[in-house]
């Protein structure tokens, strides 16, 4: 096992699952430059500046995992912006989920913090 991320195991007589089976899929590492990443990682810089009425100005994904179940991949980056205040470097977790084959974004948290 080693050193991966948050692996969670349980017995089959607690959730139907077997021994060593992941309730949580293995995570990937995301590319930082990929335009999709970087379409999530703005759209969850929007997001927070619409619920906490900031002005928070999107410029690079640091880093940042993601895992699939179904048809819905969550994505968990760390994502470097800044307003006239300073740079800040904000995790957020977004969920991209397929229906219809479109697909809707929803931002599950995002933690405003300084760098």
């Amino acid at each position: 096992m080693g050193t991966q991320l948050c692996w969670v195991f349980l017995l089959k007589n607690v959730w139907g699952l077997q021994k060593d089976e992941p309730i949580i899929p293995m995570a990937s590492t995301v590319n930082p430059n990929d335009d999709v990443v970087i379409q999530k990682a703005k759209f969850a810089v929007d997001s927070y500046n619409g619920q906490a009425g900031t002005g928070l100005k999107f410029n690079s994904v640091e880093f940042g995992f993601c895992w699939s179940v179904s048809d819905v991949t969550d994505y968990l980056l760390a994502i470097n912006t800044h307003d006239d205040k300073g740079p800040y470097c904000d995790p957020a977790l977004v969920s991209d989920t397929l229906k219809s084959n479109a697909h809707t974004y929803e931002l599950i948290w995002y933690n405003h913090k300084k760098k």
